[in-house]
């Protein structure tokens, strides 16, 4: 019997050590970033997967947030260890 696309997404995480971004899960499911997003929050609410803020520090000035240079990075996320 295969394992449902929950049980993928959560098996995906378990094998890869660092984690992953939703466009390579994604990829890897062959699922839209949405219904990806959607599984994955799934586990982020049951606390078997966290998201892991991946933001540049800014070196330019004092002020590092709200930050005008500074892009947001991918979201990555990982299986919670807690």
């Amino acid at each position: 019997m295969s394992k449902s696309k929950l049980g993928q997404v959560l098996e995906s995480f378990e094998n890869s050590p660092g984690g992953k971004s939703l466009l390579a899960l994604a990829r890897d499911l062959n699922l839209s970033q949405g219904q990806t997003k959607n599984l994955v929050d799934y586990w982020v609410r049951k606390g078997r997967i966290r998201a892991v803020a991946q933001q540049p520090d800014c070196q330019t000035c004092g002020t590092k947030k709200a930050c005008p240079f500074i892009f947001e990075m991918p979201r990555y996320y990982e299986i919670a260890d807690d």
